[in-house]
């Protein structure tokens, strides 16, 4: 769906529905314990996880997460599990990682915008490398990166868009807090 386009959304809302009730129909029926369960109440809307992402200095994608790919950026790791929802259906593809992934501080910094930083699932990455990064203590650490970084930038005046002058300084802040 585009979370952007309210009728789309209105679809969303009105299929999420239908899932909940037809996964508690399943239980009730197929899962020892449910049998007298009810649905005691659900989200108010429904959640989209992708909209749209910033395209930063770099792009964080499946192969980099698949590869073990090193960074000299480093500020965060992932370990979460690759969770992909089918686009028009109810179908997941869900596997993980066998080690934990590197995720570089460039994709925070989006490609040409001064003083900007993002985190989290808006970060740069493909939809794939997302549905890893997106997890909440991925997302955490991340969130505290940004707030490093920010700070050391504004502290010494370098630009954003050359977060590789901060680099060391933002990665040995984060160790030194026990990130």
């Amino acid at each position: 769906i585009d979370a952007l386009d309210p009728e789309d959304l209105t679809r969303a809302e009105i299929e999420g529905r239908r899932q909940v009730h037809s996964i508690v129909g399943f239980l009730r029926e197929r899962v020892q314990g449910f049998e007298k369960s009810s649905l005691a109440g659900i989200a108010a809307h429904v959640g989209v996880r992708e909209t749209r992402r910033i395209e930063g200095l770099h792009t964080l994608t499946e192969e980099d997460i698949v590869g073990g790919v090193r960074f000299d950026d480093a500020i965060a790791l992932g370990a979460g599990p690759m969770d992909l929802h089918q686009a028009g259906g109810t179908g997941i593809s869900l596997w993980a990682p066998e080690h934990p992934f590197e995720i570089p501080m460039r994709c925070l910094v989006p490609k040409g915008v001064e003083g900007v930083l993002v985190t989290g699932r808006a970060m740069s990455a493909t939809r794939s490398a997302n549905g890893g990064s997106r997890h909440m203590g991925t997302a955490m650490c991340l969130g505290e990166a940004a707030g490093v970084l920010a700070a050391q930038l504004a502290a010494s005046g370098a630009s954003s868009q050359q977060p590789a002058a901060v680099a060391g300084a933002v990665r040995a802040r984060l160790r030194a807090r026990g990130a």
